[in-house]
């Protein structure tokens, strides 16, 4: 399974190709989303899409890049599957707000509240994972295409799902969080599946 990872610049963009190459036996692509050839990338698309984590506001185009571009191209062609900034980039790609959180999370861990759905399947309802933002998306600005199928225990959302595309505001890779190789594993079989409704 050819998998491309976005990199926004950020270290945990190696946790992330380590977590996915360990589950897929190959390590994913990565790519940097500053100065992103979109076209070339998606004349020979990957099987999943990787957006990386990464510093700063996704509506600035020194913290996204390409990866905007990307998204809008890739969206109903290539399953997608963002982490941090990457949710936060599937936001504002889809017309949704992300604002300054309550509180800055920058390595601290809550706990969620899940629905049970594909991102989630198999693990139980209460996990325990890893932060390190202080951006959100701003729940009534979300498109009703986009469903929130996590929270935090202060109501944040922490994982979306959309048609083509599912994120996470936290960090399955780190250390810090529990069950995130079955998160992983989860995306790897709906992007295997072409079932990404």
């Amino acid at each position: 399974m050819r998998i491309v990872l976005v990199d926004h610049h950020d270290s945990f963009a190696w946790n992330l190709v380590h977590l996915f190459g360990g589950i897929v036996g190959r390590a994913p692509d990565v790519v940097q989303s500053a100065g992103l050839d979109v076209a070339a990338l998606l004349r020979r698309p990957p099987e999943l899409l990787l957006i990386g984590p990464g510093p700063g506001h996704p509506a600035d185009p020194r913290a996204a890049g390409r990866s905007l571009d990307l998204i809008a191209a890739a969206r109903g062609r290539v399953p997608l599957f963002g982490v941090c900034l990457g949710l936060q980039l599937m936001v504002v790609a889809s017309g949704g707000c992300v604002v300054a959180a309550a509180q800055p999370m920058h390595g601290k861990r809550s706990r969620l509240r899940h629905a049970g759905t594909r991102l989630f399947a198999g693990m139980r309802s209460d996990v325990a994972v890893m932060r390190y933002h202080s951006l959100v998306a701003a729940r009534a600005t979300l498109p009703s295409a986009i469903e929130v199928v996590a929270e935090s225990d202060a109501g944040e959302v922490m994982a979306i799902e959309q048609e083509g595309a599912c994120a996470v505001q936290f960090h399955p890779e780190s250390i810090g969080s529990e069950g995130g190789e079955q998160l992983a594993g989860n995306v790897v079989r709906w992007a295997r599946s072409g079932r990404w409704e």
